[in-house]
């Protein structure tokens, strides 16, 4: 996986909720995302390298049975974010796809 804003295809991986005290459960509202963008909203992504934040647009998404899930390059800066799903089951995978929009002076 390149680093933020570097060309190429980032993929990140999160779990939507932990049964161990709810520790882990990074991506928690990505099931939100769909919905937003059903509604036309604009949802953004920020990646930071400690000097840099990227800013990602949110372009896509699917929801794809797990054994189907491959990893592919979009030769493109770009970053995918992927949690299991549904609640409690997980057979499911959703990917949402963003797409490098800008950068900004990460905050000290």
């Amino acid at each position: 996986t390149p680093n933020p804003g570097e060309r190429g295809t980032g993929w990140y991986f999160g779990h939507l909720e932990s049964p161990i005290r709810g520790e882990g459960s990074v991506f928690r509202d990505l099931p939100k995302i769909p919905e937003l963008l059903r509604q036309g909203e604009d949802v953004y992504v920020i990646v930071s390298n400690g000097a840099t934040d990227f800013l990602y647009r949110v372009t896509d998404f699917q929801v794809l049975p797990g054994e189907q899930l491959k990893l592919y390059d979009t030769g493109q800066p770009s970053v995918f974010l992927v949690t299991c799903i549904p609640r409690l089951y997980y057979d499911y995978r959703l990917v949402v796809k963003a797409e490098l929009v800008g950068t900004r002076k990460a905050a000290s």
